[in-house]
Protein backbone atom coordinates (compact mmCIF):
# COMPACT_ATOMS: atom_id res chain seq x y z
CA UNK A 1 0.00 0.00 0.00
CA UNK A 2 1.09 3.67 -0.51
CA UNK A 3 0.34 5.57 2.49
CA UNK A 4 1.03 9.34 2.43
CA UNK A 5 2.20 9.32 6.28
CA UNK A 6 3.42 6.20 8.38
CA UNK A 7 0.91 5.69 11.26
CA UNK A 8 1.54 6.26 14.54
CA UNK A 9 2.10 2.92 15.75
CA UNK A 10 3.56 1.81 12.90
CA UNK A 11 0.85 -0.78 12.06
CA UNK A 12 -2.52 -0.13 9.56
CA UNK A 13 -5.38 -2.24 9.23
CA UNK A 14 -6.06 -3.60 5.73
CA UNK A 15 -8.73 -2.26 4.34
CA UNK A 16 -9.73 -5.83 1.88
CA UNK A 17 -9.18 -8.34 4.45
CA UNK A 18 -9.04 -6.56 7.70
CA UNK A 19 -5.77 -7.50 9.21
CA UNK A 20 -3.51 -5.97 10.64
CA UNK A 21 -0.61 -5.45 8.85
CA UNK A 22 2.99 -3.66 10.20
CA UNK A 23 4.50 -0.86 7.74
CA UNK A 24 7.36 1.01 7.85
CA UNK A 25 8.34 4.54 6.73
CA UNK A 26 6.69 5.77 3.97
CA UNK A 27 10.21 6.25 0.74
CA UNK A 28 8.52 10.28 0.20
CA UNK A 29 9.00 10.49 3.84
CA UNK A 30 12.59 9.09 3.78
CA UNK A 31 13.48 11.40 1.16
CA UNK A 32 12.46 14.18 3.05
CA UNK A 33 14.17 13.22 6.04
CA UNK A 34 17.50 12.34 4.04
CA UNK A 35 16.87 16.06 1.90
CA UNK A 36 16.83 14.39 -1.06
CA UNK A 37 14.09 15.33 -2.65
CA UNK A 38 13.79 16.02 -6.63
CA UNK A 39 10.69 17.90 -8.16
CA UNK A 40 9.64 14.47 -9.61
CA UNK A 41 8.99 13.27 -5.85
CA UNK A 42 5.39 13.74 -4.18
CA UNK A 43 6.00 16.07 -1.33
CA UNK A 44 8.61 18.18 -3.08
CA UNK A 45 8.02 21.63 -1.62
CA UNK A 46 9.30 24.15 -4.32
CA UNK A 47 9.17 26.98 -1.67
CA UNK A 48 11.39 25.06 0.64
CA UNK A 49 14.02 26.59 -2.20
CA UNK A 50 16.61 28.95 -0.87
CA UNK A 51 17.81 30.96 -3.85
CA UNK A 52 20.57 33.09 -3.26
CA UNK A 53 19.83 37.14 -2.78
CA UNK A 54 21.35 39.37 -5.29
CA UNK A 55 23.74 42.24 -3.85
CA UNK A 56 24.20 45.45 -6.04
CA UNK A 57 27.13 45.41 -8.19
CA UNK A 58 30.02 47.30 -6.77
CA UNK A 59 30.87 50.35 -9.43
CA UNK A 60 33.76 49.98 -11.67
CA UNK A 61 35.58 53.04 -12.62
CA UNK A 62 38.22 51.31 -14.62
CA UNK A 63 38.92 48.16 -16.20
CA UNK A 64 42.30 46.52 -16.38
CA UNK A 65 44.00 46.95 -19.82
CA UNK A 66 46.76 45.09 -21.39
CA UNK A 67 48.65 47.22 -23.75
CA UNK A 68 50.52 44.62 -25.58
CA UNK A 69 47.15 43.47 -26.21
CA UNK A 70 46.25 46.24 -28.35
CA UNK A 71 48.22 46.52 -30.78
CA UNK A 72 47.49 44.49 -33.62
CA UNK A 73 50.00 41.52 -34.50
CA UNK A 74 49.19 40.46 -37.79
CA UNK A 75 47.36 37.38 -38.72
CA UNK A 76 47.46 34.15 -36.83
CA UNK A 77 49.93 32.05 -38.49
CA UNK A 78 48.35 29.62 -40.69
CA UNK A 79 45.05 32.00 -40.57
CA UNK A 80 43.56 31.39 -44.77
CA UNK A 81 42.14 34.39 -44.39
CA UNK A 82 44.99 36.16 -44.01
CA UNK A 83 45.79 37.38 -47.42
CA UNK A 84 42.43 38.19 -48.07
CA UNK A 85 42.90 40.65 -44.78
CA UNK A 86 45.70 42.32 -46.34
CA UNK A 87 44.73 42.89 -49.67
CA UNK A 88 41.46 44.62 -47.98
CA UNK A 89 43.47 46.57 -45.73
CA UNK A 90 46.18 47.65 -48.67
CA UNK A 91 42.95 48.97 -51.47
CA UNK A 92 41.55 52.46 -49.00
CA UNK A 93 45.06 52.64 -48.35
CA UNK A 94 46.75 52.73 -52.21
CA UNK A 95 43.48 54.76 -52.88
CA UNK A 96 44.16 57.40 -50.27
CA UNK A 97 47.66 57.49 -52.08
CA UNK A 98 46.83 57.97 -55.34
CA UNK A 99 44.18 60.35 -54.88
CA UNK A 100 46.62 62.37 -52.52
CA UNK A 101 49.58 61.98 -55.64
CA UNK A 102 46.57 63.39 -57.42
CA UNK A 103 45.42 66.01 -55.54
CA UNK A 104 49.80 67.11 -55.30
CA UNK A 105 49.72 67.05 -59.32
CA UNK A 106 46.96 69.56 -59.64
CA UNK A 107 48.21 71.90 -57.83
CA UNK A 108 51.79 72.01 -58.75
CA UNK A 109 52.75 73.64 -62.16
CA UNK A 110 54.01 72.37 -64.80
CA UNK A 111 57.84 72.63 -65.28
CA UNK A 112 58.89 74.96 -68.08
CA UNK A 113 60.83 72.24 -70.00
CA UNK A 114 57.74 70.06 -70.44
CA UNK A 115 55.93 73.21 -71.64
CA UNK A 116 58.47 74.53 -73.71
CA UNK A 117 58.90 70.85 -75.36
CA UNK A 118 55.09 70.64 -75.85
CA UNK A 119 55.31 74.23 -77.80
CA UNK A 120 58.25 73.29 -79.99
CA UNK A 121 56.50 69.57 -80.95
CA UNK A 122 52.89 71.30 -82.14
CA UNK A 123 55.09 74.10 -84.04
CA UNK A 124 57.60 71.13 -85.59
CA UNK A 125 53.93 69.17 -86.52
CA UNK A 126 52.28 71.89 -88.32
CA UNK A 127 55.45 73.26 -90.22
CA UNK A 128 55.83 69.38 -91.33
CA UNK A 129 51.93 69.62 -92.21
CA UNK A 130 52.04 72.66 -93.86
CA UNK A 131 54.92 71.32 -96.67
CA UNK A 132 53.10 67.97 -97.20
CA UNK A 133 50.30 69.38 -97.70
CA UNK A 134 51.79 71.74 -99.85
CA UNK A 135 54.13 68.79 -102.01
CA UNK A 136 50.58 66.45 -102.70
CA UNK A 137 48.16 69.36 -102.87
CA UNK A 138 49.57 71.11 -105.92
CA UNK A 139 50.86 74.00 -104.23
CA UNK A 140 54.27 73.55 -104.83
CA UNK A 141 56.32 71.98 -107.78
CA UNK A 142 57.16 73.77 -111.19
CA UNK A 143 54.26 71.77 -112.64
CA UNK A 144 51.54 73.18 -110.56
CA UNK A 145 53.18 76.57 -110.73
CA UNK A 146 52.58 76.85 -114.51
CA UNK A 147 49.21 75.28 -114.00
CA UNK A 148 48.19 76.38 -110.80
CA UNK A 149 45.56 79.35 -112.35
CA UNK A 150 43.42 78.13 -115.08
CA UNK A 151 42.72 82.00 -115.95
CA UNK A 152 46.23 82.77 -115.91
CA UNK A 153 46.44 80.07 -118.87
CA UNK A 154 43.65 81.57 -120.49
CA UNK A 155 44.27 85.68 -119.75
CA UNK A 156 47.81 84.92 -122.12
CA UNK A 157 45.76 84.98 -124.94
CA UNK A 158 42.56 86.58 -124.87
CA UNK A 159 40.46 87.26 -128.19
CA UNK A 160 38.99 90.63 -128.49
CA UNK A 161 36.29 91.06 -127.53
CA UNK A 162 36.12 88.27 -124.83
CA UNK A 163 36.98 88.37 -120.99
CA UNK A 164 37.98 85.06 -118.71
CA UNK A 165 35.60 84.30 -116.12
CA UNK A 166 36.54 81.74 -113.57
CA UNK A 167 35.13 79.85 -110.42
CA UNK A 168 36.68 77.22 -108.91
CA UNK A 169 39.84 76.73 -110.63
CA UNK A 170 37.70 76.59 -114.17
CA UNK A 171 37.56 79.09 -116.70
CA UNK A 172 36.11 80.37 -120.25
CA UNK A 173 36.21 83.07 -122.61
CA UNK A 174 32.90 84.77 -122.17
CA UNK A 175 31.97 87.31 -124.88
CA UNK A 176 31.71 91.25 -123.28
CA UNK A 177 28.31 91.84 -122.58
CA UNK A 178 26.12 92.70 -120.09
CA UNK A 179 24.75 90.13 -117.04
CA UNK A 180 21.36 88.91 -118.41
CA UNK A 181 20.69 87.75 -114.87
CA UNK A 182 21.53 87.59 -111.70
CA UNK A 183 21.90 83.64 -110.32
CA UNK A 184 20.81 83.52 -106.70
CA UNK A 185 23.74 82.51 -104.20
CA UNK A 186 24.45 79.39 -103.64
CA UNK A 187 26.93 76.68 -103.84
CA UNK A 188 27.54 76.87 -107.33
CA UNK A 189 29.35 80.05 -108.57
CA UNK A 190 28.15 81.07 -112.10
CA UNK A 191 27.52 84.30 -114.11
CA UNK A 192 24.41 84.44 -117.39
CA UNK A 193 25.88 86.99 -119.91
CA UNK A 194 24.44 88.77 -123.40
CA UNK A 195 26.52 89.34 -125.75
CA UNK A 196 26.97 92.77 -127.42
CA UNK A 197 28.09 91.78 -130.59
CA UNK A 198 25.59 88.96 -131.43
CA UNK A 199 23.19 89.05 -128.58
CA UNK A 200 23.64 85.40 -127.74
CA UNK A 201 23.25 84.46 -124.23
CA UNK A 202 26.08 82.59 -122.18
CA UNK A 203 26.30 81.01 -119.14
CA UNK A 204 28.72 79.55 -117.20
CA UNK A 205 29.19 77.72 -113.60
CA UNK A 206 31.61 75.43 -110.91
CA UNK A 207 31.57 74.30 -107.73
CA UNK A 208 33.15 71.75 -105.27
CA UNK A 209 32.14 68.57 -105.91
CA UNK A 210 34.28 66.75 -103.61
CA UNK A 211 35.33 63.30 -104.18
CA UNK A 212 31.60 61.80 -104.95
CA UNK A 213 31.56 60.03 -108.40
CA UNK A 214 28.68 60.96 -110.43
CA UNK A 215 27.08 58.79 -113.57
CA UNK A 216 25.90 60.55 -116.46
CA UNK A 217 21.85 60.44 -114.88
CA UNK A 218 23.20 61.86 -111.53
CA UNK A 219 25.30 64.86 -113.76
CA UNK A 220 21.89 65.23 -115.84
CA UNK A 221 19.66 65.22 -112.53
CA UNK A 222 22.12 67.70 -110.62
CA UNK A 223 22.02 69.92 -113.64
CA UNK A 224 18.06 70.29 -113.05
CA UNK A 225 17.87 71.04 -109.95
CA UNK A 226 20.55 73.91 -110.28
CA UNK A 227 18.51 75.19 -113.25
CA UNK A 228 15.43 75.29 -111.64
CA UNK A 229 14.06 73.32 -114.44
CA UNK A 230 14.27 70.43 -116.56
CA UNK A 231 16.98 69.07 -118.82
CA UNK A 232 16.44 66.76 -121.73
CA UNK A 233 18.59 64.44 -123.00
CA UNK A 234 21.93 63.77 -121.45
CA UNK A 235 23.65 61.96 -124.09
CA UNK A 236 27.29 61.38 -123.56
CA UNK A 237 29.79 63.89 -125.03
CA UNK A 238 33.52 64.92 -124.21
CA UNK A 239 35.11 68.17 -124.45
CA UNK A 240 39.44 69.07 -124.44
CA UNK A 241 39.79 65.87 -122.69
CA UNK A 242 36.60 66.48 -119.93
CA UNK A 243 34.11 63.54 -120.17
CA UNK A 244 30.58 64.33 -119.35
CA UNK A 245 27.02 65.23 -120.84
CA UNK A 246 25.22 67.31 -123.48
CA UNK A 247 21.53 67.99 -123.27
CA UNK A 248 18.83 70.82 -123.32
CA UNK A 249 17.99 73.45 -121.15
CA UNK A 250 13.57 73.22 -120.82
CA UNK A 251 11.00 75.62 -118.90
CA UNK A 252 14.06 77.13 -116.47
CA UNK A 253 13.16 79.34 -113.62
CA UNK A 254 16.83 80.76 -113.99
CA UNK A 255 17.99 80.37 -117.81
CA UNK A 256 16.13 80.62 -120.88
CA UNK A 257 15.83 77.39 -122.99
CA UNK A 258 19.62 76.64 -123.87
CA UNK A 259 22.42 73.86 -125.02
CA UNK A 260 24.04 72.94 -121.80
CA UNK A 261 26.53 70.72 -121.23
CA UNK A 262 27.93 69.16 -117.84
CA UNK A 263 31.23 67.93 -117.26
CA UNK A 264 33.13 66.08 -113.50
CA UNK A 265 36.71 66.94 -113.60
CA UNK A 266 39.10 66.88 -110.80
CA UNK A 267 36.37 67.20 -107.90
CA UNK A 268 34.73 69.81 -109.58
CA UNK A 269 31.02 69.56 -110.86
CA UNK A 270 30.94 72.51 -114.35
CA UNK A 271 27.70 73.57 -116.14
CA UNK A 272 28.58 75.16 -119.56
CA UNK A 273 25.40 76.71 -121.83
CA UNK A 274 24.66 78.73 -124.19
CA UNK A 275 21.56 79.84 -126.22
CA UNK A 276 22.15 81.39 -129.91
CA UNK A 277 20.59 84.44 -130.99
CA UNK A 278 19.05 83.00 -133.79
CA UNK A 279 17.35 79.81 -131.73
CA UNK A 280 13.76 80.48 -132.07
CA UNK A 281 13.92 83.75 -133.27
CA UNK A 282 11.63 84.26 -136.14
CA UNK A 283 12.51 84.65 -139.52
CA UNK A 284 13.32 88.05 -140.08
CA UNK A 285 15.39 87.96 -136.72
CA UNK A 286 16.90 85.07 -138.10
CA UNK A 287 18.13 86.93 -141.42
CA UNK A 288 19.31 90.04 -139.27
CA UNK A 289 21.80 88.11 -137.36
CA UNK A 290 25.43 87.52 -138.66
CA UNK A 291 25.50 83.35 -138.44
CA UNK A 292 29.45 83.34 -139.07
CA UNK A 293 29.83 85.81 -135.91
CA UNK A 294 27.61 83.68 -134.04
CA UNK A 295 29.06 80.16 -135.05
CA UNK A 296 32.45 82.10 -134.23
CA UNK A 297 31.17 83.12 -130.60
CA UNK A 298 30.03 79.44 -129.59
CA UNK A 299 33.36 77.77 -130.87
CA UNK A 300 35.36 80.30 -128.75
CA UNK A 301 33.41 80.03 -125.94
CA UNK A 302 33.22 76.24 -125.19
CA UNK A 303 36.62 75.40 -127.17
CA UNK A 304 38.15 77.53 -124.37
CA UNK A 305 36.88 75.49 -121.24
CA UNK A 306 40.07 74.57 -118.90
CA UNK A 307 39.99 73.40 -115.61
CA UNK A 308 43.34 73.93 -113.76
CA UNK A 309 44.27 71.30 -110.90
CA UNK A 310 42.54 71.93 -107.52
CA UNK A 311 44.09 74.26 -105.38
CA UNK A 312 46.51 72.90 -102.58
CA UNK A 313 46.30 74.27 -99.12
CA UNK A 314 47.41 73.07 -95.27
CA UNK A 315 44.03 71.10 -95.72
CA UNK A 316 44.55 69.88 -98.75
Amino acid sequence: MKLQKAPAGGKVKCPRCGAIVSVGQPAASKAAASGSLTPDDDDFDFGQINFPSAAPASAVSSFPVNPAATVYQGPIPGDPLAGQEEAASDAPAAAVNTHSAQTAAKGKPLPVKIIAGVVSGLVAFVVMFFVVSMMFGGGGGEASATAANAAAELGKNVPAGYQVVEFEGCAVYMPDGEVFREMPPGAMESKVVRSDKTGSIFFFGAMDNGKMELDDEQMRKKAKRFVAGDVLGGTPTERNGYKGIKGRVSVSAMLPDMTIEAYLADERYILIGSQPASMGADVETQMSIDRAAENEEQKIFFDSLKVGPKSGGLFF
